[in-house]
């Protein structure tokens, strides 16, 4: 049996935005004669973006724009796939991907709005899910 392993990792930790973010990936795969399986993985940190400016009733902005912070943002993600020679033309790649693996709290928007009942209330979390997908390759 022919086994490859290629490892790939990257960790920068740079200053976007006014703010921190650490990134690292890799790829492992597995080959014999007639399929080949594949381990994506991806990890994000960040130390949280600058929320967007308060409005007012009348949508009015109030307050110092970008003085407040999202919370940290955390999320493994992975994805396992198969791919399957059908013939010298075609294969099938048959794959499982994951997404915030941590489960740990995202929130995509704030209610920003003074008047709103939810003033400074974040919203729009996506928790751990799953998706399958089929692919033919040729």
């Amino acid at each position: 049996m022919d086994r490859a392993l290629r490892g790939s990792h990257s960790n920068t930790n740079d200053i976007v935005s006014l703010y921190r973010i650490a990134k690292s990936w890799g790829i492992a795969s597995c080959r014999n004669k007639c399929w080949t399986r594949r381990l994506v993985w991806r990890a994000t940190k960040s130390a949280g973006e600058p929320r967007e400016r308060h409005t007012d009733a009348a949508q009015n902005y109030v307050g110092v724009p970008n003085q407040n912070r999202f919370p940290n943002f955390l999320s493994l993600d992975s994805r396992i796939s198969k791919d399957i020679q059908v013939n010298p033309k075609y294969a099938v790649r048959l794959s499982v991907s994951s997404f915030n693996l941590t489960n740990h709290f995202n929130p995509e928007a704030l209610h920003a709005n003074v008047a709103d009942p939810a003033f400074g209330f974040f919203f729009g979390h996506r928790g751990r899910r799953f998706t399958a997908d089929f692919d033919v390759l040729f």
